[in-house]
C-alpha cells in the first residue's frame, strides 16, 4: 500500500489541489431558523459553477431540521433552468 502524506496546512497543497472554502449553513438561515434555499443555491452556484472552486458547507448538525433533497443530483439542473443556463 502506498504511503499517505498528511498535509498540515492548506497552504502547502501541491497542484492541482486547492483548499476548499468552508462556509457555515448558519449564514443562510432566515429569522425563523429555516434555510434560505434560494440564497444558498445562489452561493453554491456562484462558488462552484461560476468560479470553479471546491466548497464545504458545515454545521448542518446544529439545525433542528433540514431538507436532504437540497443536495440531490436532481436539484442542480433545476437551478440551471431557473437561471436560464
Amino acid at each position: 500500500m502506498p504511503k499517505t502524506k498528511i498535509f498540515n496546512s492548506t497552504q502547502s497543497l501541491p497542484a492541482p489541489f486547492i483548499p476548499a472554502k468552508r462556509a457555515s449553513i448558519t449564514h443562510f438561515l432566515t429569522p425563523d431558523q429555516r434555510i434560505d434555499e434560494p440564497a444558498l443555491q445562489e452561493f453554491i452556484h456562484d462558488h462552484i459553477v461560476v468560479h470553479g472552486q471546491p466548497l464545504v458547507i458545515g454545521d448542518f448538525n446544529t439545525l433542528p431540521v433540514w431538507d436532504l433533497k437540497l443536495f440531490a443530483p436532481k436539484t442542480l439542473p433545476k437551478l440551471f433552468k431557473k437561471r436560464g443556463e
